[in-house]
Parts: C-alpha cells; sequence; structure tokens
C-alpha cells in the first residue's frame, strides 16, 4: 500500500490564510463585492427616502453581514486556540490510499477518503474539505508534486 507522510508546521499567518480563503470561497467575491456596495448604500438610501421597507432591508443586510463577522471570528479565535494549545505547532499527516490521518501533540485523528467532499486548491494551501464545514490545512509548501497527485488520486477514486 503506498503511503506518503508530511510533517506540517502551523502558524497563524498560515491558519488565517487557509480561513481567508475558505470563507471568501464560500461566500463569494461577487457577493462579497455587492453586499459591501449595498452596506454602503442602503442606509444612505433609507434615511434619504424614510422607507420602512428599505430600512428593514438594510437592517436585514447588516445582520447578515455581522453573521458571517461572527462566524469568521469564532472559527479563527478555534483556531488560534487550537494553536495555543500546541506545544510544538506541528501536525503529522499520513496519506494512504484508505484514508488521511492527522496526529499531533492534541491527538490523532484518522478520516477515509469518502469523507471528504472536495480539495480546495489556493496558492499557499490545499483544504481537504469535510462535512462541508471543517478542512485539513495542508500548505502548498509541504507537499511534493508526487504527494499532490497521490492526494487527487484517492480523492477521485476512493470516495
Amino acid at each position: 500500500m503506498i503511503s506518503y507522510q508530511i510533517t506540517v508546521h502551523y502558524n497563524r499567518p498560515i491558519i488565517r490564510y487557509a480561513l481567508n480563503q475558505f470563507m471568501l470561497q464560500r461566500i463569494g467575491l461577487f457577493t462579497l463585492i455587492v453586499t459591501g456596495c449595498a452596506l454602503i448604500l442602503m442606509p444612505l438610501l433609507a434615511i434619504k427616502f424614510h422607507s420602512f421597507t428599505l430600512q428593514m432591508f438594510a437592517f436585514g443586510l447588516w445582520m447578515g453581514v455581522g453573521l458571517w463577522g461572527i462566524i469568521y471570528g469564532i472559527r479563527l479565535r478555534q483556531s488560534e486556540l487550537i494553536l495555543s494549545k500546541m506545544s510544538t505547532p506541528t501536525a503529522d499527516i499520513t496519506f494512504n490510499e484508505s484514508s488521511v490521518t492527522v496526529e499531533s501533540c492534541l491527538g490523532k485523528s484518522e478520516l477515509r477518503w469518502l469523507a471528504f467532499d472536495e480539495i480546495l486548491k489556493f496558492e499557499h494551501a490545499w483544504l481537504l474539505i469535510y462535512a462541508r464545514s471543517g478542512y485539513i490545512n495542508i500548505p502548498v509548501t509541504e507537499m511534493s508534486p508526487e504527494l499532490q497527485q497521490f492526494i487527487e488520486y484517492c480523492f477521485n477514486n476512493y470516495r
């Protein structure tokens, strides 16, 4: 059985990068830009035209953006809390044809390839997404081209 093992060194910039890319991918850049414009324009229009409907729409928009901000803040805090609990911020990740195993000073977890929903590939990191909202963050600098091909192969063939 073919197996690859890497040791990933985590730090705050890597964790933030992965979370930012994950959230941006989930929300979408277009949605983010349109929402930003609406956040600026809606309160101005609501004040000028005194429309209750417009004011409620602006309030709902602000609440929605606030919710995304809260979710982002909670996820970032959880990630940084886990990082601070680690005596050495490293994880050994083992990839084989049946599963992915992550082991650190905090414990060990194993997920079969069937558990992964998608692979998000960014410039500096790959995210193996499971349960639609969890992910394993793998910096690109830690992966060889052979490992990248192996991950894609296992993801496509063992799910």
